[in-house]
Protein backbone atom coordinates (compact mmCIF):
# COMPACT_ATOMS: atom_id res chain seq x y z
CA UNK A 1 0.00 0.00 0.00
CA UNK A 2 2.88 2.49 0.78
CA UNK A 3 4.56 1.58 -2.18
CA UNK A 4 1.58 2.76 -4.26
CA UNK A 5 1.31 5.62 -2.46
CA UNK A 6 4.73 6.40 -3.08
CA UNK A 7 4.31 5.84 -6.99
CA UNK A 8 1.38 7.78 -6.83
CA UNK A 9 3.05 10.82 -5.21
CA UNK A 10 5.97 10.58 -7.74
CA UNK A 11 3.72 10.69 -10.78
CA UNK A 12 2.02 13.71 -9.38
CA UNK A 13 5.31 14.93 -7.92
CA UNK A 14 6.66 14.71 -11.94
CA UNK A 15 2.94 15.81 -13.30
CA UNK A 16 3.48 18.97 -11.28
CA UNK A 17 7.17 19.99 -12.39
CA UNK A 18 6.61 19.04 -16.07
CA UNK A 19 3.42 21.49 -15.97
CA UNK A 20 4.99 24.29 -13.96
CA UNK A 21 8.29 24.14 -16.77
CA UNK A 22 5.58 25.12 -19.64
CA UNK A 23 2.94 26.95 -17.74
CA UNK A 24 2.22 28.40 -14.12
CA UNK A 25 -0.81 30.09 -12.90
CA UNK A 26 -1.06 33.54 -11.99
CA UNK A 27 -2.93 34.28 -8.65
CA UNK A 28 -4.02 37.44 -8.50
CA UNK A 29 -4.93 38.59 -4.71
CA UNK A 30 -6.09 41.83 -3.56
CA UNK A 31 -3.15 44.25 -3.43
CA UNK A 32 -2.47 47.95 -4.32
CA UNK A 33 0.79 47.25 -6.58
CA UNK A 34 1.18 46.02 -10.01
CA UNK A 35 1.75 42.29 -10.43
CA UNK A 36 4.39 41.77 -13.04
CA UNK A 37 3.69 38.74 -14.89
CA UNK A 38 6.31 38.17 -17.46
CA UNK A 39 8.35 35.66 -16.21
CA UNK A 40 5.10 33.55 -15.34
CA UNK A 41 4.57 34.08 -18.97
CA UNK A 42 4.78 31.23 -21.25
CA UNK A 43 6.08 31.97 -25.10
CA UNK A 44 5.82 30.82 -28.34
CA UNK A 45 8.68 28.35 -29.00
CA UNK A 46 9.26 29.07 -32.28
CA UNK A 47 8.80 32.59 -34.46
CA UNK A 48 5.14 31.59 -35.98
CA UNK A 49 4.30 34.62 -37.74
CA UNK A 50 0.57 33.28 -37.99
CA UNK A 51 -2.41 35.42 -37.10
CA UNK A 52 -4.94 32.56 -36.65
CA UNK A 53 -6.04 32.72 -32.94
CA UNK A 54 -7.12 28.82 -33.15
CA UNK A 55 -3.69 27.68 -35.05
CA UNK A 56 -1.79 29.26 -32.02
CA UNK A 57 -3.80 27.62 -29.04
CA UNK A 58 -2.74 24.22 -30.34
CA UNK A 59 1.08 25.82 -30.71
CA UNK A 60 4.20 24.53 -28.16
CA UNK A 61 4.67 27.18 -25.50
CA UNK A 62 7.57 27.34 -23.06
CA UNK A 63 7.90 29.45 -19.99
CA UNK A 64 9.61 32.66 -20.33
CA UNK A 65 12.36 32.31 -17.68
CA UNK A 66 12.71 36.12 -17.26
CA UNK A 67 11.23 39.10 -15.40
CA UNK A 68 12.43 41.82 -17.46
CA UNK A 69 9.99 41.08 -19.90
CA UNK A 70 8.86 38.77 -22.48
CA UNK A 71 11.79 39.07 -24.74
CA UNK A 72 11.33 38.53 -28.88
CA UNK A 73 14.35 40.35 -29.54
CA UNK A 74 15.35 42.31 -32.53
CA UNK A 75 14.89 39.73 -35.49
CA UNK A 76 11.26 38.94 -34.43
CA UNK A 77 8.74 42.16 -35.43
CA UNK A 78 5.97 39.43 -34.57
CA UNK A 79 5.29 37.39 -31.44
CA UNK A 80 2.51 35.66 -29.12
CA UNK A 81 2.73 34.99 -25.51
CA UNK A 82 0.23 32.82 -23.11
CA UNK A 83 -0.44 33.08 -19.68
CA UNK A 84 -2.98 31.76 -17.24
CA UNK A 85 -5.04 33.93 -14.26
CA UNK A 86 -6.90 32.87 -11.49
CA UNK A 87 -8.61 35.67 -9.80
CA UNK A 88 -9.04 35.63 -6.02
CA UNK A 89 -9.42 38.94 -5.16
CA UNK A 90 -12.96 40.74 -4.76
CA UNK A 91 -12.62 42.79 -8.06
CA UNK A 92 -14.26 42.08 -11.08
CA UNK A 93 -12.28 43.60 -13.32
CA UNK A 94 -8.26 43.33 -13.77
CA UNK A 95 -6.23 46.07 -15.48
CA UNK A 96 -3.40 44.68 -17.90
CA UNK A 97 -0.57 47.06 -18.30
CA UNK A 98 1.55 46.89 -20.87
CA UNK A 99 4.88 49.18 -21.50
CA UNK A 100 4.52 50.92 -25.10
CA UNK A 101 7.83 51.31 -25.34
CA UNK A 102 9.38 48.24 -27.16
CA UNK A 103 5.42 47.49 -29.17
CA UNK A 104 3.80 49.03 -31.61
CA UNK A 105 0.59 46.91 -31.61
CA UNK A 106 -0.42 44.55 -29.42
CA UNK A 107 -4.00 42.61 -29.34
CA UNK A 108 -5.71 40.20 -26.57
CA UNK A 109 -7.21 36.95 -26.60
CA UNK A 110 -9.46 35.28 -23.19
CA UNK A 111 -10.52 31.59 -23.44
CA UNK A 112 -12.03 30.76 -21.02
CA UNK A 113 -15.05 27.39 -20.57
CA UNK A 114 -14.88 26.79 -24.45
CA UNK A 115 -15.54 30.51 -25.42
CA UNK A 116 -12.95 33.15 -27.16
CA UNK A 117 -12.80 36.48 -26.09
CA UNK A 118 -10.88 38.72 -28.51
CA UNK A 119 -9.88 42.23 -27.43
CA UNK A 120 -10.06 45.23 -29.45
CA UNK A 121 -6.48 46.10 -30.59
CA UNK A 122 -4.49 48.85 -28.94
CA UNK A 123 -1.42 50.22 -30.89
CA UNK A 124 0.65 53.54 -31.63
CA UNK A 125 -2.08 54.36 -34.64
CA UNK A 126 -4.70 54.84 -32.12
CA UNK A 127 -4.52 58.36 -30.43
CA UNK A 128 -5.26 58.53 -26.89
CA UNK A 129 -8.64 59.23 -27.49
CA UNK A 130 -9.03 55.99 -29.91
CA UNK A 131 -8.38 53.96 -26.72
CA UNK A 132 -10.75 52.49 -24.65
CA UNK A 133 -8.49 53.06 -21.41
CA UNK A 134 -7.34 56.60 -21.29
CA UNK A 135 -3.25 56.10 -20.67
CA UNK A 136 -0.29 56.30 -22.77
CA UNK A 137 0.70 52.55 -22.24
CA UNK A 138 -1.55 50.04 -23.70
CA UNK A 139 -4.02 48.61 -21.42
CA UNK A 140 -6.91 46.19 -21.70
CA UNK A 141 -9.61 46.02 -19.09
CA UNK A 142 -9.91 42.17 -18.43
CA UNK A 143 -13.64 40.82 -17.28
CA UNK A 144 -12.63 38.22 -14.27
CA UNK A 145 -14.89 37.54 -11.65
CA UNK A 146 -13.41 35.84 -7.99
CA UNK A 147 -11.96 32.22 -8.60
CA UNK A 148 -12.54 32.60 -12.07
CA UNK A 149 -9.67 31.21 -13.86
CA UNK A 150 -9.01 31.63 -17.78
CA UNK A 151 -6.18 31.57 -20.24
CA UNK A 152 -4.69 34.47 -22.73
CA UNK A 153 -3.08 34.83 -25.38
CA UNK A 154 -1.31 38.39 -26.59
CA UNK A 155 -0.17 38.80 -29.84
CA UNK A 156 2.31 42.04 -30.34
CA UNK A 157 4.08 43.79 -32.94
CA UNK A 158 7.31 45.80 -33.26
CA UNK A 159 8.84 46.61 -36.73
CA UNK A 160 12.14 49.02 -35.80
CA UNK A 161 13.72 48.25 -32.72
CA UNK A 162 13.89 46.09 -29.37
CA UNK A 163 10.87 44.04 -29.83
CA UNK A 164 9.35 43.14 -26.00
CA UNK A 165 6.48 42.68 -23.95
CA UNK A 166 6.58 44.00 -20.02
CA UNK A 167 3.39 43.19 -18.45
CA UNK A 168 1.92 43.74 -15.24
CA UNK A 169 -1.39 42.88 -13.44
CA UNK A 170 -3.51 45.59 -11.36
CA UNK A 171 -6.93 46.45 -9.75
CA UNK A 172 -8.86 49.03 -11.34
CA UNK A 173 -9.04 51.56 -8.44
CA UNK A 174 -5.14 51.01 -8.52
CA UNK A 175 -4.59 51.51 -11.62
CA UNK A 176 -6.33 54.92 -12.22
CA UNK A 177 -4.63 56.31 -8.76
CA UNK A 178 -1.13 55.03 -10.24
CA UNK A 179 -2.31 56.39 -13.59
CA UNK A 180 -2.82 60.05 -11.97
CA UNK A 181 0.48 59.56 -9.57
CA UNK A 182 2.98 58.76 -13.33
CA UNK A 183 1.28 61.69 -15.24
CA UNK A 184 1.67 63.83 -11.98
CA UNK A 185 5.64 62.60 -11.85
CA UNK A 186 6.08 62.88 -15.55
CA UNK A 187 4.85 66.31 -15.75
CA UNK A 188 7.04 67.61 -12.55
CA UNK A 189 10.26 66.12 -14.55
CA UNK A 190 9.26 67.90 -18.09
CA UNK A 191 8.28 71.31 -17.02
CA UNK A 192 11.23 70.92 -14.14
CA UNK A 193 13.46 69.97 -17.72
CA UNK A 194 11.75 73.09 -19.58
CA UNK A 195 12.78 75.23 -16.85
CA UNK A 196 16.23 74.30 -17.14
CA UNK A 197 16.64 74.76 -20.32
CA UNK A 198 14.85 78.40 -20.36
CA UNK A 199 17.25 79.31 -17.11
CA UNK A 200 20.68 78.23 -19.20
CA UNK A 201 19.33 79.43 -22.21
CA UNK A 202 18.83 83.16 -20.14
CA UNK A 203 22.48 82.38 -18.37
CA UNK A 204 24.04 82.13 -22.02
CA UNK A 205 22.35 85.45 -22.78
CA UNK A 206 23.42 87.16 -19.81
CA UNK A 207 27.08 85.62 -19.77
CA UNK A 208 28.17 84.39 -23.12
CA UNK A 209 29.76 81.42 -22.06
CA UNK A 210 29.30 78.00 -23.92
CA UNK A 211 28.79 75.73 -21.37
CA UNK A 212 25.28 76.87 -21.18
CA UNK A 213 24.47 76.80 -24.30
CA UNK A 214 25.24 73.34 -24.68
CA UNK A 215 23.77 72.17 -21.83
CA UNK A 216 20.49 73.94 -22.82
CA UNK A 217 20.86 72.04 -26.03
CA UNK A 218 21.61 68.67 -23.97
CA UNK A 219 17.90 69.34 -21.49
CA UNK A 220 15.80 69.96 -24.55
CA UNK A 221 16.88 66.74 -26.07
CA UNK A 222 17.04 65.00 -23.33
CA UNK A 223 13.36 66.35 -22.84
CA UNK A 224 12.12 65.12 -26.53
CA UNK A 225 13.82 61.84 -25.48
CA UNK A 226 11.51 61.29 -22.38
CA UNK A 227 8.00 62.47 -24.32
CA UNK A 228 9.10 60.30 -26.84
CA UNK A 229 9.94 56.86 -24.79
CA UNK A 230 7.10 57.66 -22.17
CA UNK A 231 4.39 58.14 -24.85
CA UNK A 232 3.26 61.17 -25.47
CA UNK A 233 3.90 61.80 -29.06
CA UNK A 234 2.84 58.35 -29.94
CA UNK A 235 -0.36 58.98 -27.88
CA UNK A 236 -1.41 61.95 -30.84
CA UNK A 237 -0.28 61.02 -33.95
CA UNK A 238 -2.30 58.49 -35.43
CA UNK A 239 -0.65 58.09 -38.72
CA UNK A 240 1.60 55.31 -39.09
CA UNK A 241 3.92 57.12 -41.31
CA UNK A 242 4.58 59.74 -38.95
CA UNK A 243 4.94 57.05 -35.96
CA UNK A 244 7.87 55.62 -37.87
CA UNK A 245 9.06 59.01 -38.33
CA UNK A 246 9.12 59.41 -34.37
CA UNK A 247 10.61 56.31 -33.84
CA UNK A 248 13.42 56.68 -36.89
CA UNK A 249 13.83 61.04 -35.19
CA UNK A 250 15.05 59.03 -31.82
CA UNK A 251 18.27 57.68 -33.07
CA UNK A 252 19.00 60.91 -34.32
CA UNK A 253 17.85 63.03 -31.17
CA UNK A 254 20.13 60.29 -29.15
CA UNK A 255 22.98 60.87 -31.33
CA UNK A 256 23.03 64.71 -30.92
CA UNK A 257 22.38 64.44 -26.89
CA UNK A 258 26.11 62.26 -27.12
CA UNK A 259 27.02 65.58 -29.00
CA UNK A 260 25.90 68.36 -26.44
CA UNK A 261 27.12 66.19 -23.66
CA UNK A 262 30.62 65.90 -25.07
CA UNK A 263 30.95 69.48 -25.87
CA UNK A 264 30.13 70.48 -22.72
CA UNK A 265 32.44 68.26 -21.04
CA UNK A 266 35.30 69.38 -22.92
CA UNK A 267 34.14 73.25 -22.14
CA UNK A 268 33.60 72.11 -18.18
CA UNK A 269 37.20 70.89 -17.72
CA UNK A 270 38.70 72.93 -20.31
CA UNK A 271 41.67 72.16 -22.72
CA UNK A 272 44.39 72.66 -19.94
CA UNK A 273 42.71 70.50 -17.21
CA UNK A 274 43.15 67.45 -19.46
CA UNK A 275 45.71 65.65 -17.68
CA UNK A 276 46.39 63.32 -20.65
CA UNK A 277 46.33 65.52 -24.20
CA UNK A 278 44.51 62.31 -25.81
CA UNK A 279 41.53 62.36 -23.70
CA UNK A 280 40.88 66.02 -25.43
CA UNK A 281 41.53 64.97 -29.02
CA UNK A 282 39.31 61.89 -28.04
CA UNK A 283 36.22 63.63 -26.93
CA UNK A 284 36.53 65.90 -30.00
CA UNK A 285 36.49 62.91 -32.33
CA UNK A 286 33.58 61.05 -30.65
CA UNK A 287 31.38 64.69 -30.50
CA UNK A 288 32.43 64.94 -34.31
CA UNK A 289 31.84 60.88 -35.22
CA UNK A 290 27.93 61.01 -33.18
CA UNK A 291 26.84 64.66 -34.88
CA UNK A 292 28.00 62.86 -38.35
CA UNK A 293 25.74 60.09 -37.90
CA UNK A 294 22.99 61.96 -36.46
CA UNK A 295 23.33 64.37 -39.85
CA UNK A 296 23.46 61.20 -41.88
CA UNK A 297 20.28 60.01 -40.45
CA UNK A 298 18.61 63.36 -40.87
CA UNK A 299 19.50 63.81 -44.45
CA UNK A 300 19.58 60.09 -45.81
CA UNK A 301 16.73 57.60 -45.43
CA UNK A 302 18.17 54.54 -43.91
CA UNK A 303 16.90 50.64 -44.39
CA UNK A 304 14.97 48.49 -42.05
CA UNK A 305 18.79 46.45 -41.53
CA UNK A 306 20.89 50.13 -40.98
CA UNK A 307 17.91 51.33 -38.54
CA UNK A 308 17.88 48.40 -36.18
CA UNK A 309 21.36 48.10 -35.58
CA UNK A 310 21.54 51.86 -35.17
CA UNK A 311 19.11 50.94 -32.54
CA UNK A 312 20.71 48.04 -31.34
CA UNK A 313 24.49 49.75 -31.07
CA UNK A 314 23.18 53.00 -29.52
CA UNK A 315 23.52 51.43 -25.73
CA UNK A 316 27.37 50.57 -26.46
CA UNK A 317 27.68 53.87 -27.60
CA UNK A 318 25.90 55.07 -24.20
CA UNK A 319 28.45 52.85 -22.44
CA UNK A 320 31.45 53.57 -23.82
CA UNK A 321 30.34 57.90 -23.43
CA UNK A 322 29.59 56.91 -20.00
CA UNK A 323 33.67 55.13 -19.57
CA UNK A 324 34.76 58.26 -21.62
CA UNK A 325 33.52 60.71 -19.00
CA UNK A 326 34.38 58.72 -15.73
CA UNK A 327 38.02 58.48 -17.17
CA UNK A 328 38.02 62.15 -17.51
CA UNK A 329 36.57 62.77 -14.56
CA UNK A 330 39.06 60.53 -12.91
CA UNK A 331 42.63 61.75 -14.33
CA UNK A 332 41.22 65.51 -13.89
CA UNK A 333 40.50 65.43 -10.60
CA UNK A 334 42.49 67.65 -8.57
CA UNK A 335 42.12 70.48 -11.13
CA UNK A 336 38.85 71.36 -11.31
CA UNK A 337 36.28 74.34 -10.62
CA UNK A 338 33.25 74.54 -8.31
CA UNK A 339 30.74 73.90 -11.25
CA UNK A 340 33.23 71.11 -12.40
CA UNK A 341 32.49 69.36 -9.20
CA UNK A 342 28.64 69.58 -9.70
CA UNK A 343 28.84 68.12 -12.68
CA UNK A 344 30.75 64.90 -11.20
CA UNK A 345 28.21 64.86 -8.56
CA UNK A 346 25.46 64.54 -11.21
CA UNK A 347 26.80 62.34 -13.63
CA UNK A 348 28.00 60.08 -11.30
CA UNK A 349 24.60 59.83 -9.65
CA UNK A 350 22.77 60.07 -13.27
CA UNK A 351 25.37 56.82 -14.55
CA UNK A 352 24.99 54.95 -11.81
CA UNK A 353 20.80 55.23 -11.74
CA UNK A 354 20.57 55.05 -15.76
CA UNK A 355 22.98 52.42 -16.13
CA UNK A 356 20.73 49.85 -14.70
CA UNK A 357 17.95 50.34 -17.24
CA UNK A 358 20.76 49.91 -20.35
CA UNK A 359 22.35 47.23 -18.90
CA UNK A 360 18.49 45.36 -18.33
CA UNK A 361 17.98 46.39 -22.23
CA UNK A 362 21.42 44.25 -23.61
CA UNK A 363 20.29 41.03 -21.01
CA UNK A 364 22.91 41.83 -18.00
CA UNK A 365 20.59 42.44 -15.13
CA UNK A 366 16.69 41.51 -15.14
CA UNK A 367 13.89 42.99 -13.36
CA UNK A 368 14.53 46.18 -13.91
CA UNK A 369 11.33 46.91 -15.20
CA UNK A 370 9.52 46.14 -12.15
CA UNK A 371 10.09 50.05 -11.28
CA UNK A 372 10.70 51.89 -14.36
CA UNK A 373 9.09 54.80 -13.63
CA UNK A 374 11.78 55.50 -10.99
CA UNK A 375 14.34 56.16 -14.70
CA UNK A 376 12.54 58.46 -15.92
CA UNK A 377 13.81 60.62 -12.79
CA UNK A 378 17.16 59.68 -14.05
CA UNK A 379 17.76 62.93 -16.06
CA UNK A 380 16.10 65.01 -13.81
CA UNK A 381 18.70 64.46 -10.78
CA UNK A 382 21.59 65.22 -13.13
CA UNK A 383 20.10 68.33 -14.51
CA UNK A 384 18.55 69.74 -11.04
CA UNK A 385 21.85 69.26 -9.63
CA UNK A 386 23.20 70.95 -12.77
CA UNK A 387 20.98 74.21 -12.04
CA UNK A 388 22.01 74.47 -8.54
CA UNK A 389 25.52 74.24 -9.83
CA UNK A 390 24.95 76.93 -12.84
CA UNK A 391 22.93 78.98 -10.03
CA UNK A 392 26.27 79.48 -7.56
CA UNK A 393 28.08 79.71 -10.74
CA UNK A 394 26.62 82.77 -12.08
CA UNK A 395 27.15 83.82 -8.41
CA UNK A 396 30.87 83.38 -8.60
CA UNK A 397 31.03 85.25 -12.00
CA UNK A 398 28.96 87.62 -10.37
CA UNK A 399 30.98 88.13 -7.50
CA UNK A 400 34.39 88.10 -10.34
CA UNK A 401 32.24 91.08 -12.36
CA UNK A 402 31.98 93.32 -9.68
CA UNK A 403 35.54 92.75 -8.14
CA UNK A 404 36.97 93.97 -11.66
CA UNK A 405 34.65 96.19 -11.78
CA UNK A 406 35.61 97.63 -8.04
CA UNK A 407 39.16 97.33 -9.08
CA UNK A 408 38.90 99.03 -12.09
CA UNK A 409 36.75 102.41 -10.53
CA UNK A 410 39.95 102.12 -8.03
CA UNK A 411 42.55 101.62 -11.15
CA UNK A 412 40.69 105.12 -13.45
CA UNK A 413 40.44 106.64 -9.36
CA UNK A 414 44.17 106.30 -9.03
CA UNK A 415 44.96 107.79 -12.24
CA UNK A 416 42.44 110.57 -11.94
CA UNK A 417 44.14 111.30 -8.87
CA UNK A 418 47.43 111.29 -10.49
CA UNK A 419 46.72 113.39 -13.33
CA UNK A 420 45.01 116.16 -10.58
CA UNK A 421 48.01 116.13 -9.11
CA UNK A 422 50.36 116.69 -11.61
CA UNK A 423 48.09 119.41 -13.22
CA UNK A 424 47.89 120.83 -9.89
CA UNK A 425 52.01 120.91 -9.76
CA UNK A 426 52.07 122.26 -13.14
CA UNK A 427 49.19 125.17 -12.65
CA UNK A 428 51.18 125.96 -9.57
CA UNK A 429 54.90 125.86 -11.64
CA UNK A 430 53.32 128.00 -14.18
CA UNK A 431 51.50 130.31 -11.76
CA UNK A 432 54.15 131.01 -9.13
CA UNK A 433 57.74 130.34 -11.71
CA UNK A 434 56.33 131.31 -15.39
CA UNK A 435 53.73 133.90 -14.21
CA UNK A 436 55.91 135.96 -11.67
CA UNK A 437 58.79 135.97 -14.39
CA UNK A 438 56.27 137.14 -16.67
CA UNK A 439 55.65 140.02 -14.03
CA UNK A 440 59.18 141.11 -13.97
CA UNK A 441 60.11 140.75 -17.81
CA UNK A 442 56.62 143.25 -17.62
CA UNK A 443 58.09 145.49 -15.38
CA UNK A 444 61.47 145.36 -17.29
CA UNK A 445 60.04 146.57 -20.88
CA UNK A 446 57.89 148.60 -19.16
CA UNK A 447 60.66 150.73 -18.03
CA UNK A 448 62.50 150.32 -21.29
CA UNK A 449 59.89 150.53 -24.03
CA UNK A 450 57.68 153.19 -22.53
CA UNK A 451 56.57 153.89 -25.90
CA UNK A 452 56.05 150.69 -27.51
CA UNK A 453 52.15 150.16 -26.43
CA UNK A 454 52.08 147.42 -29.12
CA UNK A 455 54.71 145.00 -27.33
CA UNK A 456 53.11 146.02 -23.50
CA UNK A 457 49.41 145.31 -25.07
CA UNK A 458 51.11 141.47 -26.18
CA UNK A 459 53.20 140.87 -23.04
CA UNK A 460 49.79 141.53 -21.16
CA UNK A 461 47.94 139.05 -23.30
CA UNK A 462 50.39 136.67 -23.03
CA UNK A 463 50.65 136.74 -18.72
CA UNK A 464 46.77 136.61 -18.89
CA UNK A 465 46.85 133.23 -21.26
CA UNK A 466 49.59 132.07 -18.94
CA UNK A 467 47.30 132.96 -15.59
CA UNK A 468 44.33 131.14 -17.40
CA UNK A 469 45.79 128.36 -18.31
CA UNK A 470 47.43 127.43 -14.55
CA UNK A 471 43.39 128.76 -13.42
CA UNK A 472 42.35 126.16 -15.64
CA UNK A 473 45.25 123.09 -14.18
CA UNK A 474 44.14 123.98 -10.84
CA UNK A 475 41.96 121.23 -9.67
CA UNK A 476 38.00 122.41 -7.85
CA UNK A 477 37.74 121.01 -4.94
CA UNK A 478 34.59 118.94 -5.41
CA UNK A 479 34.55 118.05 -1.62
CA UNK A 480 33.66 121.64 -0.89
CA UNK A 481 31.82 122.79 -4.63
CA UNK A 482 28.94 120.77 -6.16
CA UNK A 483 29.48 119.89 -10.26
CA UNK A 484 26.39 121.65 -11.16
CA UNK A 485 27.14 124.67 -9.36
CA UNK A 486 31.01 124.34 -10.90
CA UNK A 487 29.41 123.85 -14.33
CA UNK A 488 26.85 126.98 -13.85
CA UNK A 489 29.60 129.30 -12.64
CA UNK A 490 32.04 128.32 -15.58
CA UNK A 491 29.30 129.44 -18.37
CA UNK A 492 29.06 132.34 -16.72
CA UNK A 493 32.73 133.31 -16.91
CA UNK A 494 32.48 132.28 -20.68
CA UNK A 495 29.53 134.20 -21.71
CA UNK A 496 30.34 137.44 -24.12
CA UNK A 497 28.28 139.68 -26.25
CA UNK A 498 28.28 137.15 -29.49
CA UNK A 499 28.44 133.78 -27.56
CA UNK A 500 25.14 133.43 -25.08
CA UNK A 501 25.07 130.21 -22.99
CA UNK A 502 21.71 128.76 -21.23
CA UNK A 503 22.58 126.48 -18.34
CA UNK A 504 19.80 123.89 -17.87
CA UNK A 505 19.30 121.77 -14.62
CA UNK A 506 16.64 118.49 -15.06
CA UNK A 507 16.42 115.50 -13.11
CA UNK A 508 17.52 114.59 -9.64
CA UNK A 509 21.27 115.64 -8.53
CA UNK A 510 23.31 113.30 -7.62
CA UNK A 511 26.76 113.71 -5.77
CA UNK A 512 29.21 111.87 -8.20
CA UNK A 513 32.95 110.59 -6.29
CA UNK A 514 35.43 113.27 -6.28
CA UNK A 515 37.40 111.89 -9.36
CA UNK A 516 34.40 111.44 -11.70
CA UNK A 517 33.66 115.15 -10.99
CA UNK A 518 37.15 116.21 -12.20
CA UNK A 519 36.38 114.35 -15.29
CA UNK A 520 33.22 115.52 -16.23
CA UNK A 521 34.04 118.89 -15.43
CA UNK A 522 37.34 119.00 -17.84
CA UNK A 523 35.51 117.41 -20.49
CA UNK A 524 32.53 120.18 -20.08
CA UNK A 525 35.65 122.63 -20.42
CA UNK A 526 37.03 121.13 -22.96
CA UNK A 527 33.63 121.46 -24.73
CA UNK A 528 33.07 124.92 -24.16
CA UNK A 529 36.87 125.91 -25.24
CA UNK A 530 36.08 124.54 -28.58
CA UNK A 531 33.12 126.31 -29.01
CA UNK A 532 34.84 129.37 -28.71
CA UNK A 533 38.14 128.56 -30.68
CA UNK A 534 36.15 127.29 -33.67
Amino acid sequence: MKGILKIIFLIAFCTSISFSKDEKIIIFENRLKPLFINNLTSKLSKNNTSNNIEKIINGHFILNNTKQEVNYGYFQPKGWCKFIILNKSNDDFLMLRLNQSSIDMVQLFKSSNGTLLKFPKIGRSLTLIQRSIWSNDFVFKIPLKKNEKATFYLYSERKYGHHACVMSLVSEKSFYFDEKKLGFNLAFVIGIATLAFLINLAFYYYLKQKLYLFYSFYIFFVLLIILADSGYFHSYVSNRYFQFQINFALSIIFYFILVFELLFVIIIFKKHNFRFRFLYNLGLGSALICLILGLILLVFPVNYWLNWHIIYISYYIIIYIDFYILFTIITSVGKIKRITKFYIFGFLTSMTIGSIPILANIGILDGINQSSEIFYFTPFIEIFIMIFGFGVNFAENQKEKELIHQELNESQNKIITIQEDERKRIGRDLHDDVGNSLAALKTIISNRYQKDIELKSNLENIITEVRQISHNLMPIDFEKYELNTTIMETTKKFETKKLKINYIEAGLIKKLPKAISAEVFRIFSEVLNNIIKH
